[in-house]
């Protein structure tokens, strides 16, 4: 069975392949890959991460504040829940795993969050795998589109060689950045692709 017939002209079938195939490709194309850097800093390990997305920012900020979503994106994440919401305050269980070669240590926090709508997000462990653990996320207009920017210190609570720490840490850091990118990019063609 051929996918163009004899007569030259392609079925429907062929056009509905070609189509899923190049948007595929399209929206590969278009998800941008966030800039990591980690480093040690005394005992902690600092993670900053940038990016310039073209994402309408109400559509970034619906992704950023949706913890209960994120496991449905980040692989990493099993269990992200909201256990407490106040006017000002936020309190967040999450579990998950962090890749070190072909191991895999499970990890948890639970993290008291402090938005500030629509730009900022800082959370702060008070519980878990971590004996310190702060992180921010901004939001911020720049030329291109929206500059989405993470800074976060932490200091595990377990012990792992520092080399293969900081290779395992970068390679989660770039996945959970990237996979939050991809979410904002497919947030943003779930409402038209249009600035909405």
């Amino acid at each position: 069975m051929t996918a163009i017939p004899r007569n030259g002209r392609p079925t429907l079938g062929w056009w509905a392949l070609a189509l899923l195939f190049a948007s595929g490709a399209l929206l590969a194309a278009e998800v941008p890959q966030g800039e990591v850097a980690v480093r040690w800093e005394g005992d902690a390990v600092v993670v900053e991460a940038r990016v310039v997305l073209d994402v309408h920012p109400a559509r970034a900020w619906e992704v950023l504040s949706g913890y209960e979503k994120y496991p449905s994106f980040l692989s990493d994440l099993h269990t992200s829940k909201v256990v407490y919401r106040s006017e000002d305050l936020i309190t967040v269980h999450q579990e998950g795993v962090l890749r070190v070669l072909v191991f895999r240590l499970p990890v948890s926090a639970v993290l008291t969050v402090h938005e500030e709508p629509p730009t900022r997000i800082t959370a702060r462990a008070v519980s878990g795998s971590f004996r310190s653990l702060t992180g921010r996320y901004d939001l911020m207009p720049a030329p291109g589109g929206l500059r989405f920017t993470y800074v976060g210190h932490m200091v595990p609570a377990f012990r792992v060689p520092s080399f293969i720490g900081l290779w395992a840490v970068r390679r989660a850091a770039e996945r959970h950045f990237n996979e939050m990118i991809a979410e904002m990019v497919r947030s943003q063609l779930g409402c038209g692709g249009a600035r909405c």
